[in-house]
């Protein structure tokens, strides 16, 4: 089972590096389990609306879409 502390690295190297990495399905198991990670993945799925409303160039395209993703398959573990 991942720790806090591996969850809340992998969910913001989904952040700095959009190359998949293979950390997805234990932080989803991860936070379908840990209030205090989906705190973190709630902050994360904020910059993603604060991305979403500021220019395409601030954040690259395939990062923010590997991101997306990530949030989607988040939400739908809970």
């Amino acid at each position: 089972m991942m720790s806090c502390q591996e969850a809340v690295t992998a969910l913001w190297r989904h952040l700095e590096d959009p190359t998949p990495d293979g950390d997805d399905v234990g932080l989803s198991d991860h936070l379908g389990r840990c209030r205090r990670c989906c705190g973190e993945a709630e902050f994360a799925g904020m910059l993603q609306d604060l991305w979403a409303r500021t220019s395409t160039e601030v954040v690259p395209a395939p990062a923010r879409e590997r991101f997306e993703a990530l949030l989607a398959s988040l939400e739908a573990a809970t």
